[in-house]
């Protein structure tokens, strides 16, 4: 028990470093009225709370169905984490980095084996608390298709009241 809590610890460190790297050179920076009128626009516009464990769905192909679970931890419009896939022999655990607008996601996940990288999209229906997605293999991969996913928010993590993230996702209990 004390391995996993750990490995999770480990799987938001690594989010979280590969979030702020993320923010080093300047290469595609655009211009600084641009930056800032992005800046002010994300100031004012508070994300949904989506920090917390989920559990559903990968879906490879029609005949293969996994059930996976997901833990995200989140920073005003970041969020990050890691995705236990429970098929798999040992059980691995993918890093999943996201930033989110409006109840869209964007981002990568990071598989241990190879390493492989899979660029993926998200929306979160805030209703029916569903996270659906798709991920596609972008680097290293062995895999040449990709797959969808399905999960369903468990429960939420507490956010400190700072304004740039909602308190709740809008009836999903603490954990």
């Amino acid at each position: 028990m004390k391995s996993a809590f750990l490995r999770k610890r480990a799987a938001l460190g690594v989010a979280a470093f590969l979030l702020t790297a993320c923010a080093g050179g300047a290469a595609g920076v655009p211009a600084g009225g641009a930056l800032q009128a992005q800046a002010s626009r994300m100031q004012s516009d508070a994300a949904i709370n989506l920090s917390g464990q989920y559990k559903g769905t990968v879906i490879l192909s029609p005949s293969q169905k996994l059930q996976a679970s997901l833990d995200l931890g989140q920073y005003k419009a970041a969020v990050g984490g890691s995705m236990t896939i429970e098929s798999r022999t040992p059980p691995t655990s993918d890093v999943v980095v996201w930033t989110v607008d409006g109840n869209k996601l964007a981002g990568t996940i990071v598989s241990p084996s190879g390493p492989c990288v899979f660029a993926t999209t998200a929306t979160y229906n805030s209703t029916t608390h569903v996270l659906g997605g798709k991920f596609s293999p972008a680097h290293g991969c062995s895999a040449s298709a990709g797959a969808t996913f399905r999960l369903r928010h468990q429960c939420t993590y507490h956010v400190p009241a700072r304004g740039d993230v909602l308190p709740d996702a809008g009836g999903v209990k603490m954990c």
